[in-house]
């Protein structure tokens, strides 16, 4: 891809420093995020850590294969689930690639800016070309009329309905074109945390997964202890 780029003479360097920056960004912050929350929320659910784990045994086995095989075009499919959960849930709560994950914790509320390159018409008004429009993928995540319980976490509704949309990505043929290699790592990271560790509350204490009092600084989870032992 960056070689068709740097042969293209309608392509300048301002434009090749943009995609080069975003390849190093976009896997960064939000897998990042994806993961902390998701690390936090799970510190809180171990009936969700619980199903995960059989379902590596029942898919895996027990042997060195539930570590994750280089050809493992993620097969198992309650893990799957809890990916499209994390992104989704990220995405409206506060931040986790998510379902629940994706759904209640937005990593990208508002999705990247996108140039209209052709007119169109919405609601009876003109958008014209060179405007800047944003996908609200927090609304989305959360509107009752797509997800039934939006701010519930259940992995089992993306088995129940796979081909559910998923915004965190954006939509339409400028969507993230790296959508293939962010849920592949973290089907990896979930395959090899959940069958190796047990994530866990260090003290009885809930663990603050508000977008607004629970990301602090740098952080996205308030300062409580949650460990994997």
């Amino acid at each position: 891809m960056c070689s068709d780029l740097l042969e293209r003479e309608d392509v300048d360097d301002e434009e090749l420093n943009l995609v080069c920056l975003t390849f190093i960004s976009a896997g960064m912050a939000p897998i990042v995020a994806t993961l902390q929350w998701s690390l936090a929320l799970l510190a809180q659910r171990p009936d969700i850590q619980a199903t995960a784990c059989e379902a590596l045994l029942n898919n895996y086995g027990d042997g060195e294969h539930m570590l994750g095989k280089v050809d493992d075009d993620q097969g198992c499919e309650y893990i799957v689930a809890l990916v499209k959960g994390a992104c989704s849930i990220l995405s409206s709560v506060g931040a986790l690639s998510a379902a629940d994950f994706f759904g209640c914790f937005t990593v990208v509320r508002t999705s990247l800016p996108r140039c209209i390159v052709k007119e169109f018409t919405y609601d009876g008004k003109p958008v014209l070309i060179g405007t800047t429009i944003l996908l609200n993928a927090w609304a989305y995540n959360m509107d009752t009329a797509i997800w039934t319980q939006p701010n519930l976490f259940d992995p089992t509704r993306w088995i129940n309905n796979p081909n559910a949309p998923i915004f965190i990505y954006g939509i339409g043929s400028r969507s993230c074109t790296g959508v293939t290699l962010a849920n592949r790592l973290l089907y990896l990271f979930f395959v090899r945390v959940i069958s190796a560790f047990e994530n866990s509350l260090r003290v009885w204490r809930m663990l603050i997964l508000s977008p607004v009092s629970g990301a602090r600084k740098i952080g996205f989870v308030a300062e409580e202890l949650y460990s994997c032992v």
